[in-house]
């Protein structure tokens, strides 16, 4: 009868540790899925607030400047794209990105003919950057501008204990 007991008492034993392995397994497979969707959802919540803040500053420097240029009939800037050469994750790229147009936004709306390409240039050229714990050197690398202006920047991660 005591052998009798034990060997329940043993399957019991078993019954509940294989119970209590799988539900830690279950909710850690549970934890990385869902922590690497919520990761991406951060990531697309990152890339659509920069769009709507771009096209937001870009829709009221046009609106401005729609109302200066009916009388002046002069091509206006319109846009600012900004092309990253560097190996950061995208975080830091779209983080470099916002920030850059954020220099430029001034230039939006205004004639074509009246900006200056040198100080576009300078305007970031050889500048370091901090983001974060990190650092940055931005140096342009080509300047195009039509209604659109376009950057190519070449971005250089500095070392802190340099």
């Amino acid at each position: 009868m005591v052998q009798l007991i034990s060997k329940k008492f043993k399957y019991f034993t078993f019954f509940i540790a294989g119970l209590a392995l799988g539900v830690i397994i279950g909710v850690s497979g549970l934890t990385a899925i869902i922590s690497s969707r919520i990761d991406s959802f951060y990531h697309k919540i990152i890339i659509l607030e920069n769009d709507i803040e771009d096209k937001n500053t870009r829709l009221q420097r046009l609106e401005e400047s729609l109302s200066e240029e009916r009388e002046k009939q002069k091509l206006p800037l319109k846009e600012i794209q900004v092309h990253l050469n560097t190996d950061e994750d995208e975080i830091d790229k779209l983080t470099l990105t916002k920030h850059i147009k954020d220099k430029y936004t001034t230039f939006i709306g205004r004639e074509i003919d009246t900006i200056d390409l040198d100080i576009i240039s300078q305007i970031i050229d050889k500048r370091i950057f901090r983001l974060d714990d990190k650092s940055y050197q931005l140096e342009v690398e080509k300047i195009f501008m039509s209604d659109v202006l376009i950057l190519w920047i070449f971005v250089e991660p500095l070392n802190e204990n340099d």
